[in-house]
């Protein structure tokens, strides 16, 4: 009984320690669209459409993109300005029927726009469902400091893909 007992605080105790799996932030909307009206938007509103479809079928109706978008919600005299950067996306249009196309916006990753060893600059990458902000190798980061980053991100995103659902939605 005792072993038994063992068995089972050292089981609670894995389960408690073990992180909660965060799923990758994503967006979905259904709206009113085929494969050539999804082109047209995209040639309109991407600055080099060639260079951001990645993939694209007009047999099953899908289209691939990926792009990215500025992330630079913090003025240079601001002590959180070491986040700016870009966030990359994938936007993936599938055709549901005739008249509707299905848009999914997802796998964003925040990196900053400086590259290589400048300090003080620090990536957040994937950008998940956690509510919790990743940590990061920042010497002077608090998680104060990172998790209003962190919500900043993700209310970029989710302000981004809704304007790209307007996009799409307008023709």
């Amino acid at each position: 009984m005792k072993i038994l007992k063992g068995l089972l605080l050292s089981f609670v105790l894995i389960v408690l320690s073990t992180p909660s799996y965060a799923q990758s932030l994503s967006f979905k909307k259904e709206v009113k669209g085929n494969y050539q009206s999804a082109l047209i938007t995209i040639a309109k509103n991407f600055r080099n459409a060639q260079k951001v479809i990645q993939y694209s079928d007009e047999k099953t109706g899908t289209i691939v993109i990926r792009a990215l978008f500025d992330f630079s919600p913090y003025s240079d005299l601001s002590s959180y300005q070491s986040a700016n950067g870009i966030i990359h996306y994938n936007l993936t249009i599938t055709r549901k029927d005739s008249s509707t196309i299905i848009i999914v916006i997802e796998d964003f990753e925040h990196d900053t726009h400086k590259i290589g060893d400048s300090d003080g600059y620090y990536s957040f990458g994937k950008v998940t469902t956690n509510v919790d902000a990743p940590k990061i190798e920042a010497s002077f980061s608090s998680k104060k400091w990172r998790q209003k980053v962190w919500e900043t991100i993700k209310q970029s995103c989710q302000s981004y893909a809704d304007s790209l659902f307007i996009i799409f939605e307008t023709k």
